[in-house]
Formats: structure tokens, C-alpha cells, sequence
């Protein structure tokens, strides 16, 4: 009897023990601005020379963009598509000498990362930043081809300043990469290389986007002359 007994337990199946659910905390809105401003605090962003020196940059960028908008000799059959496509150029160089001091995506950077640790999916938080990276890639490239579509027939007049568009392109591409630590080694040797990368294409960007409106300042010139 007592035989069939531990017989019987032992061939028993046990019950595995079911994981407890842990209950959501509510969101507090004081702990998540109290996370945020312990990541994130409104100061300059790079109090440096090189910081300010890309600052200025972009900022003469916005204004000689303004400038090539409104005395700039465009095609009379591709006015309206040029005139889109400069003031896009200047609004965007505007909000990046903004942003370079204030440094937005730090903000941005520290917002998602104590959303996810209120919400409960900071161990997941890998899947949403790749498929941030993902959007990012999808709206580059996307944005190049629209932006490619609306100046057809007349690249070739604007190809400096596209080229400044697509060096600013990759260099958000690679420093999103590079701080959700997405498809960039950890080697230390690749770490200084990317910060180089990063660095040579935000400054290339607004020096392109300058001698583009250079250029076309000086096809006004002449017809100011005469």
C-alpha cells in the first residue's frame, strides 16, 4: 500500500508553479518629470568651439537660404518647386542652430526612456529603438525620393544643396545608431571612428548647404547689375 502510494505521487505530474503577474504601477506624472529632469536639463549643449562654430554654421545657412528664397533667379516653369524645396532647406538649418545648444534629442532620448520605465517595458525598450531606427531609415529614404521627385528636370541647379541634405540624413541616421547602440560596434577604436563620422557630416551639411546658396547668389548678381 504504501508502495502504490509513492508509486502514485511520484508518477503524479506536478503542477508547475504559475508566475505571478506583477500589478502596473499607475503613471505618476511627478515621477516622470522628476525622471526626466534628473537625464535632461535646459543648458548648452556644446559649450565648446567646435559646438558653436557648427551653431553659427547652420544659423548663416537658415539666413543665406531666406536670402536665396527671395532674390534667387529661378526657372519661371520650376519657380514654385525650388521656392518649396529652399524653404524647407531654411527652416530645417534654423531649427538645427536651434537644437544644436539646446540639444532636443537628449530630451527626446530621456522622455522615452522614462516612459518605458513607467510603463513597465524598459527591458523591451531594444525593440522600440530599432524600430525607431527602422522609421528613421523608411522616412530618409522616403524624404529623399519625394524631395528627388519634386525637383525633376532641375537636380543638377540643386545638387550642392542636396548633397548638404543627404550628409545631415546620414548624420542622424549614424548618431541614432550610435546612441541606441544599433548596428554599431562596441569597440573602442569604432567608437572614436563614429564620433569622427558623426562629426565630419553635421559640419558638412550646413558648409554644403552655404555654397549651394553661394552659387545661386551669384547667378543673381548679375541681374541685379543690369
Amino acid at each position: 500500500m504504501l508502495l502504490t502510494q509513492v508509486y502514485c505521487g511520484y508518477m503524479r505530474p506536478r503542477r508547475l508553479k504559475q508566475p505571478q503577474n506583477r500589478p502596473r504601477m499607475a503613471f505618476s506624472y511627478a515621477t516622470f518629470s522628476a525622471c526626466v529632469s534628473d537625464r535632461w536639463q535646459l543648458a548648452i549643449g556644446d559649450p565648446n568651439i567646435a559646438g558653436w562654430a557648427i551653431c553659427a554654421a547652420y544659423a548663416l545657412a537658415a539666413i543665406l537660404a531666406i536670402i536665396v528664397l527671395r532674390v534667387a533667379p529661378f526657372d519661371p516653369a520650376h519657380r514654385s518647386r525650388e521656392r518649396i524645396l529652399w524653404a524647407l532647406i531654411a527652416c530645417l538649418m534654423a531649427a538645427l542652430a536651434l537644437n544644436k545648444q539646446l540639444d532636443l534629442q537628449s530630451l527626446m532620448v530621456a522622455v522615452g526612456r522614462c516612459l518605458a520605465q513607467e510603463q513597465g517595458w524598459y527591458e523591451n525598450r531594444r525593440l522600440v529603438q530599432r524600430g525607431f531606427i527602422f522609421a528613421l531609415i523608411a522616412l530618409a529614404v522616403l524624404g529623399g525620393a519625394a524631395i528627388i521627385w519634386l525637383l525633376r528636370g532641375i537636380v543638377r541647379h540643386n545638387l550642392m544643396a542636396l548633397l548638404g541634405l543627404a550628409a545631415f540624413a546620414g548624420f542622424v541616421l549614424i548618431r541614432a545608431g550610435h546612441l541606441f547602440h544599433i548596428f554599431v560596434p562596441e569597440q573602442l577604436v569604432a567608437d572614436i571612428l563614429l564620433h569622427h563620422l558623426t562629426t565630419l557630416l553635421e559640419a558638412m551639411s550646413p558648409i554644403l548647404i552655404i555654397a549651394a546658396t553661394w552659387g545661386r547668389l551669384r547667378q543673381a548678381r548679375p541681374q541685379a547689375v543690369t
